[in-house]
């Protein structure tokens, strides 16, 4: 069974009100940003992997999800597959399909001579996993993504979704420190209220008019904790901590015999629309391949001379399933195997 790590969607930006929490209890030690970029006609996806695990990562898949265990990337209208990947040193990039041939997942692994030391070490931050597309999607920069890694268990797998690059956790960040006022709903500075830096347990000093600091705070995204005897405990989650600067953040706590909470926004809300963003009535199209590039390839792919449609994706040990005496239709595509100038089927 894998093993995921599966961060909550980012709730909407909010005023600090209610004691659910907006994020889980730990920050994901694997985690993959993404941006996007216009260069000429190409629009780009670009992937940055941030690994703080004790794992060194091998296999990189994005627009998979492990849960329902489906492809989430189509070239179904209006969506278009990608012509072209390009991979940073010592990774291939090719598609990967499950039984449903309409939908696939973009993949990468490291290249041959690299399998025995090459990867993404722990501590480490690679980017230039791409892929470009002939306009913009949507569904490049919201799926969910799953990265394997080298060791005994060949099925142990990370799993989560993509966030922006601006909202990845650092490597050695550098300190910050956070400052701000505690209030109640009344606008009142609440008398020394106790507060701290969820997980790093950083705890702030607070005085008598509600005001805080906390120092030496990690830079990144991190979650506040406020509490204090009659209110409501409540978190104020994705602060963005800077290095060698200070972030102010102003919360507000509720009377715990209130019914402040009864119109907070539903913690499940995002994650609804997400799952509303990604699902259709339409009967997708089967996808157009694509190829791999470690930079531009120039060659057109052969998909002018050769109906790809309904073709299936053959690993590179595997052969064509001959044909049953008899059948009389129309022949089937199979592409065994992609290169930046060859490709067979």
């Amino acid at each position: 069974m894998a093993w995921l790590v599966a961060p909550l969607p980012a709730p909407a930006e909010a005023p600090c009100d209610s004691m659910d929490a907006s994020e889980p209890d730990f920050d994901p030690v694997v985690q993959i940003g993404v941006h996007s970029e216009r260069v000429g006609d190409e629009f780009r996806y670009v992937y940055t992997v941030s690994n703080r695990s004790r794992d060194t990562l091998t296999v990189i898949q994005v627009g998979y999800d492990v849960q329902a265990e489906v492809c989430e990337l189509t070239g179904a209208r209006p969506h278009a597959p990608p012509d072209t990947a390009y991979s940073p040193p010592g990774w291939d990039c090719a598609p990967v399909q499950a039984e449903d041939p309409t939908t696939f997942t973009v993949g990468w692994k490291l290249t041959a001579d690299m399998m025995e030391r090459g990867g993404i070490p722990p501590d480490t931050v690679v980017s230039g996993f791409t892929v470009v597309l002939p306009g913009p999607d949507s569904l490049y920069e919201r799926c969910h993504w799953l990265i394997r890694f080298r060791g005994p268990m060949s099925k142990m797998a990370y799993a989560g979704e993509l966030r922006p690059d601006a909202d990845l956790d650092l490597i050695n960040p550098g300190l910050g420190r956070i400052t701000g006022r505690v209030t109640d709903a009344q606008g009142r500075g609440i008398r020394y209220p106790s507060i701290f830096v969820k997980r790093g347990m950083l705890e702030g000093v607070s005085k008598s008019d509600g005001t805080y600091s906390i120092t030496n705070v990690p830079a990144g995204r991190r979650t506040l904790v406020a509490r204090t005897k009659g209110y409501n405990p409540c978190e104020k989650g994705h602060v963005r901590v800077a290095a060698n600067a200070t972030t102010r953040v102003d919360l507000r706590l509720m009377d715990w015999r209130s019914e402040a909470t009864a119109g907070a926004p539903d913690p499940g809300g995002s994650r609804k629309a997400l799952a509303d963003a990604h699902s259709s009535t339409e009967v997708p199209a089967p996808c157009a391949p694509y190829f791999p590039a470690l930079s531009r390839v120039a060659l057109p792919f052969p998909g002018r001379d050769v109906d790809t449609v309904g073709a299936v994706f053959l690993d590179q040990n595997q052969s064509a399933p001959p044909r049953v005496p008899g059948d009389s239709s129309s022949p089937r595509v199979y592409i065994s195997s992609l290169s930046n100038g060859r490709i067979s089927l």
